[in-house]
């Protein structure tokens, strides 16, 4: 019996063991497949990086031989004018963007040849606000009837043009915005409000070709002749005085201010020359100069800028880029230009201190190559924790405005307007929520 009991024993533990050295390699099986599976995923994670990290170059050189190629394309990433596709407006009803006592202006540019032998520049036209001082008498009343049509409109138009010829009329600030924006968008209304608000002036905001619901493509040389033809328009066709303008750019539009002031001062010094100084002509002059959230040129732009920082770690990118570029915007060359032709034209740079956009050493740069040009009325004013675009929610930035207007026009300096402050509340709200566009 006890044989038995030993023998069914055994039995059971040789079955046991058999049964277990079946079950081990189907778990180590198991295991091997589960872990295969993980390895797999991980190599189709590097194998992907890899792909990414060997492509990126490739992409980027492609890109930039494409953008060097077709300077229309260098057109699309300089000036972002596209962006009228998203920021859609109506662009004859200003009042809809809160700019009161203001009428849509549009104006012809013709065609003409480009200096240097380029291609001749199309013929578009443009399309522009002029907005009253805020508080002028009749400005609610002359914005509304500007956009009401038929013989309102045209009475209208005949008050604003009168305003505008006016001797006393105040100062008028030629305002030319920066990339992928447009008068009805972000900057231009907040610009236009603060400026009408608190410096009691004129503001006349155009719009580049290509910009907004103007026609054509923009170029370097069609936003400098968009920005002489809105000059014309004020001191040769509304009767302005050249010393009552104020040129004002923002970011891109600061380039396009800067060649405008310095064209501007060399045709004034040429037309002296020829005339001789006794025959008394007043210099075409404008009143002075406001550069915001400026950049020294393109090129030197690109490693500051977050797309040029993204891509000119690459080999060779920086100077092909440099070299190719159809935009130079040498506000460098230009305010030092201005500066020698004339010395005593009030220049005034405005830029945010955290600026990711546009470095502040952009500015200070302009500032060193206006003084070492001859500049005696250049300054800078450095506004803490303003970014890019919100260089207005400081009145200091304002107040200096005024004092130089306050200088230029023969007094000792300016203060804000009274009661300016409910009117300039909205666009420094609005401006710390505006978006990072250049």
């Amino acid at each position: 019996m006890e044989a038995a009991k030993e023998q069914k024993t055994n039995l059971l533990s040789s079955t046991s063991e058999v049964t277990a050295a079946v079950a081990a390699p189907a778990g180590a099986e198991e295991a091997a497949r589960r872990g295969g599976c993980g390895t797999s995923r991980t190599r189709r994670v590097v194998r992907c990086a890899l792909s990414c990290a060997l492509l990126y170059p490739v992409v980027v050189y492609a890109g930039l031989g494409v953008l060097l190629a077709l300077p229309s394309a260098q057109a699309l990433l300089v000036c972002l004018h596209t962006a009228k596709y998203v920021l859609r407006a109506d662009y004859t009803s200003p009042a809809k963007v809160f700019v009161l006592g203001a009428r849509d202006v549009r104006l012809r540019v013709p065609a003409r040849p480009t200096a240097g032998g380029g291609a001749p520049l199309e013929a578009v036209e443009l399309g522009m606000w002029h907005v009253l001082p805020a508080g002028a008498p009749g400005a609610l009343a002359a914005g509304a009837n500007a956009a009401a049509g038929g013989e309102r409109a045209r009475t209208a138009v005949a008050k604003f043009d009168a305003a505008l010829r006016a001797p006393d009329g105040g100062v008028v600030v030629l305002f030319l915005h920066g990339n992928g924006e447009h008068r009805a968008a972000q900057q231009g209304p907040i610009h236009a409000r603060a400026i009408s608000a608190a410096l009691r002036s004129h503001v006349l905001m155009l719009d580049y070709r290509g910009f907004g619901d103007s026609s054509g493509w923009p170029s370097e040389e069609g936003l400098a002749a968009d920005a002489h033809a809105a000059w014309l328009w004020l001191t040769a066709e509304r009767g302005v005085a050249p010393s009552r303008v104020l040129l004002w750019g923002h970011s891109l539009g600061s380039a396009v201010a800067a060649r405008l002031a310095a064209e501007l001062a060399d045709a004034a010094r040429a037309s002296t020359l020829a005339r001789g100084r006794a025959a008394g002509a007043p210099a075409a002059l404008p009143l002075g100069l406001v550069l915001e959230s400026a950049f020294t040129s393109i090129r030197e732009l690109l490693p500051d800028y977050p797309l040029g920082r993204a891509v000119c770690w690459l080999p060779g990118v920086r100077a092909a880029a440099a070299a190719g570029l159809a935009f130079r915007m040498d506000s460098r060359a230009r305010v030092a230009e201005l500066a020698r032709a004339a010395p005593q034209l009030p220049l005034l740079l405005l830029h945010g201190t955290v600026d990711a956009t546009v470095p502040a050493a952009h500015s200070r740069a302009l500032l060193d190559a206006a003084r070492a040009a001859g500049a005696q009325r250049a300054s800078l004013v450095e506004l803490p924790s303003a970014d890019h675009h919100t260089v207005l929610a400081s009145d200091e930035a304002l107040l200096a405005v005024a004092r130089l207007i306050g200088r230029a026009s023969g007094g000792e300096g300016a203060q804000l307007s009274a009661g300016a402050e409910p009117a300039h509340a909205l666009p420094a709200r609005a401006a710390r929520r505006a978006g990072g566009r250049n």
